[in-house]
């Protein structure tokens, strides 16, 4: 016979709730992802997790649980993938290189940018 909570399941839904203050100039945006709802079964695995909120919630540190939480879902089921050092440094060297109003030269037989 079933146990009566192995027909239970629990729903955990975390928020961050917060705007900029439209009294401080220059305030970063709040451009992370709001939250997330997770379903867990009454069982151990739920009981587990719910003990890793309490852990986040008492550390002080559930901004934190939360992101690793919302990025472990894409990069779990592939659709995060990680970058090769070379991917790295030609995406921050092409970041580098974006010049409002002026052409960037990229052959170095021709003297840098004019």
């Amino acid at each position: 016979m079933s146990n009566l909570d192995d027909l239970m399941t629990i729903t955990v839904s975390i928020r961050f709730r917060a705007k900029v203050n439209p009294k401080t100039p220059n305030a970063p945006p709040v451009d992370v992802p709001m939250g997330f709802d997770y379903t867990v079964g009454a069982d151990d695995a739920g009981a587990d997790y719910l003990h890793q909120i309490g852990e986040a919630i008492a550390a002080g540190c559930l901004f934190g649980f939360m992101q690793q939480e919302i990025a472990s879902a894409p990069v779990e089921c592939g659709e995060w993938i990680g970058m090769t050092t070379e991917e790295i440094l030609t995406e921050e060297t092409a970041e580098e290189t974006k010049v409002v109003g002026r052409i960037v030269v990229t052959d170095p037989h021709r003297g840098g940018d004019r």
